[in-house]
């Protein structure tokens, strides 16, 4: 039971990052000043670090060791652009926090 479980997560982070994606491409789009740019560049880090997850997966070589077995270490790539996906959505739900916040705080005063 605990494999459905992870295969749950594992299906849900990427849908994740996409709607991440396309909430920052929004409001990089709407927002004015240079609070865009933030918006973007998380936008970009999210959208680049998924362009190179793909390339990576596509073009990998096959690792083998001496006997013929596949060697199950994780190329270094593939651990960048997923960190590069990683910042992308922490910036992306920091902002919303920021954001969040910030209209509330706004609206007691």
């Amino acid at each position: 039971m605990p494999e459905t479980g992870l295969t749950l997560f594992a299906l849900a982070m990427p849908v994740l990052a996409v709607i991440l994606l396309l909430m920052a491409a929004v409001l990089a789009v709407r927002t004015r000043g240079v609070r865009r740019f933030g918006w973007g560049f998380c936008a970009v880090l999210i959208a680049g670090g998924m362009l190179a997850t793909g390339g990576v997966l596509c073009c990998m070589p096959a690792m083998v060791d001496q006997d013929g077995a596949v060697i199950g270490e994780m190329p270094p790539a593939f651990a960048l652009s997923l960190m590069g996906i990683a910042l992308g959505c922490g910036g992306v739900l920091l902002g919303l926090l920021r954001r969040t916040f910030s209209t509330a705080i706004g609206r007691r005063r």
